[in-house]
């Protein structure tokens, strides 16, 4: 899609991609705070929604209870590519419900024809930088898994 878009492939290819990226986030998040709260012995699993951006906070919360400030901080700091990367992509998403669910590229039709297409706010169209996203989503799955390694394998 890089090389070559000339059939317009990645207008139809972005949105999948961005749901698996979106679920992966999810899980990798769900992953490390059900470890932490291990860790914790609090009695809880992970939190029981799709809003990744309190999942993040959640685990940085837990994180802080576990360690040191110090080490809090530091991942606050780690992670703050992947904070951009949701508030970023939770602006162009229509969250009039409040719900955070990223459910535009989970659902690409509503049964309300008169809403806008994929929830976006923006009636013109929503261009992605696709080099920009690859390098975006290797440092969020860098991040997401130096945080596995510490929380869940080495914890």
């Amino acid at each position: 899609m890089i090389k070559n878009n000339a059939d317009k492939i990645a207008d139809s290819l972005i949105f999948p991609i961005m749901h698996n990226v979106n679920h992966a986030i999810e899980l990798h998040l769900k992953a490390i705070e059900f470890s932490l709260n291990i860790q914790l012995g609090n009695g809880l699993i992970f939190t029981g929604n799709h809003d990744i951006l309190q999942l993040l906070d959640t685990v940085l919360a837990r994180i802080t209870e576990l360690s040191s400030k110090k080490e809090s901080n530091a991942f606050k700091g780690l992670t703050q590519v992947l904070r951009d990367y949701i508030n970023e992509v939770y602006d162009k998403v229509d969250n009039a419900a409040k719900n955070k669910k990223l459910e535009f590229s989970r659902y690409p039709i509503t049964s309300n024809k008169r809403d806008m297409h994929f929830y976006i706010k923006a009636t013109e169209n929503v261009e992605i930088d696709l080099e920009n996203y690859i390098l975006i989503i290797k440092e969020i799955r860098q991040t997401l898994g130096q945080m596995l390694d510490q929380f869940l394998y080495d914890g």
